[in-house]
């Protein structure tokens, strides 16, 4: 018999295994500890305890009625592995993560530790309420935002997409499906492996940071609808007169904004939104209804919906007639948080040059009075009190 026909006798062998006889053989080894092989490295999880992969494939293949003698379970073992992966039981090593009890009871023994986090046991529930976690800023120690790739999870009840670094929302979510929680160095995040795969199968898309904003399709339930079972909302387009004024004068008319869209297929080139959830401004509306003045500061809630349109109408964003893009300082200091580099440009018409030249001269205008005031303010303040 060849080398080939060897190793293909043994998985044809080990595909009679289920995890049903996998199970079995566990309870076996439980009852009968005295056939039980012990690593502090390395086991196979089923249940509630650990388990060495031979111990295993020597009990399953009892109950599988397969004959696996003693002296060649050492060449079966490799093929074992992959077949232990296939039903659902990884092998996993003992000693990472952050250990949580059945009980609560942190004096519990080693045996009730929860396994390891699985891709097949995470729900989308979990990955909304990770999502939130990481909005809030209650991410895990060493879970950077620096990701080649972004989860969009739209939180909110009116299907706005967000973007999430996926490794991360991974190891939170870890910490809400009641398994063992993840730390950055048990998993990998590629595309096409087990995370990236159940993060497509409950709905969730994930691409590139360079790629554009997915377009939220109707129907689909987001944060909110998947709380009550209702589908997500259509969101209503706000009306260009309900947004806030523009602090450097009357403004562009609302087709400018509407045409340097166009161009781009209904995609905006600095934050990759689609037209539709760039146009409904939600979040500007309650921004206007507040005390707060928009005009004079750029509020954090208000750079995080990313909202161009804005921006560039109260004055913190502008573009050259070439199509290059000018921020404001309060801007600039948060653009990685709005996805904006220097130096991006976008199409400009002859028709829309000279517009956008004169507003990006009134912006710089008003953004150099604000720096004048500012430093008059602090002239002021420093100025002795011999006056009074």
């Amino acid at each position: 018999m060849t080398q080939a026909e060897s190793r293909s006798s043994k998985l044809t062998h080990l595909t009679l295994i289920s995890a049903a006889h996998v199970r079995e053989a566990a309870d076996d080894l439980t009852a009968f500890p005295e056939r039980r092989s012990h690593s502090r490295m390395y086991g196979v999880n089923v249940g509630t305890d650990w388990f060495t992969p031979r111990d295993l494939l020597r009990a399953a293949s009892v109950r599988a009625g397969l004959s696996v003698s003693e002296a060649l379970l050492g060449q079966y073992e490799k093929a074992w592995r992959r077949r232990l992966d296939e039903l659902g039981f990884p092998i996993q090593p003992r000693s990472i993560g952050s250990p949580r009890f059945l009980d609560g009871d942190e004096t519990a023994d080693n045996s009730l530790l929860r396994p390891l986090a699985r891709p097949d046991r995470t729900q989308a529930k979990d990955i909304y309420a990770a999502a939130d976690d990481w909005a809030r800023g209650a991410a895990m120690p060493k879970y950077g935002s620096n990701s080649r790739y972004f989860v969009w999870i739209a939180r909110r009840v009116d299907g706005y997409l967000e973007p999430f670094p996926p490794k991360a929302i991974i190891g939170l979510a870890s910490l809400h499906s009641g398994q063992r929680p993840l730390r950055p160095k048990d998993f990998s995040f590629v595309i096409g492996g087990p995370w990236h795969s159940r993060l497509v199968e409950l709905g969730f898309e994930v691409r590139s940071t360079k790629d554009p904003m997915p377009a939220a399709p109707y129907g689909v339930p987001c944060h909110g609808g998947a709380k009550s079972g209702c589908a997500q909302p259509r969101p209503e387009p706000c009306r260009w007169e309900d947004w806030t004024q523009s602090t450097v004068g009357v403004g562009p008319p609302p087709s400018l904004f509407e045409d340097l869209l166009a161009i781009h297929g209904g995609r905006c080139q600095v934050t990759g939104l689609a037209a539709r959830p760039l146009l409904c401004a939600v979040p500007i509306q309650t921004m206007t209804t507040c005390a707060c003045d928009v005009s004079s500061r750029v509020d954090a809630w208000l750079l995080l919906s990313a909202n161009v349109a804005v921006l560039y109408r109260s004055g913190h964003l502008a573009f050259r007639c070439n199509g290059e893009v000018w921020m404001s300082e309060e801007v600039r200091k948060v653009r990685m948080r709005l996805g904006i580099k220097l130096g991006t440009r976008i199409a400009v018409s002859n028709a829309q040059r000279a517009l956008l030249e004169q507003h990006y001269h009134q912006a710089i205008a008003n953004c150099n009075t604000k720096i004048v005031e500012r430093k008059s303010k602090r002239t002021d303040d420093d100025r002795p009190y011999a006056d009074s």
